[in-house]
């Protein structure tokens, strides 16, 4: 792997966080009115699917750049 590669997984990879950060901010607010949901059941929800999400892109940089240094 040459350093574009790798930084082309960075990118790929960071590009997706930042999506599930997105994601999670719109799953913490109702559809149409945009105001904050109240259930601690639903944010709770919403925290393990972005944390899920964003942990799978971590996993992604660090086998990135072990297979890198190899």
């Amino acid at each position: 792997m040459d350093k574009d590669h790798l930084a082309a997984i960075y990118f790929t990879a960071t590009q997706r966080m930042h999506e599930a950060v997105a994601s999670f901010y719109e799953d913490c607010h109702t559809d149409n009115e945009g105001k904050p949901k109240e259930s601690c059941d639903q944010i709770a929800e919403a925290v393990d699917t972005a944390k899920s999400s964003i942990a799978i892109e971590y996993d992604l940089i660090l086998t990135a750049i072990q297979e890198y240094n190899e």
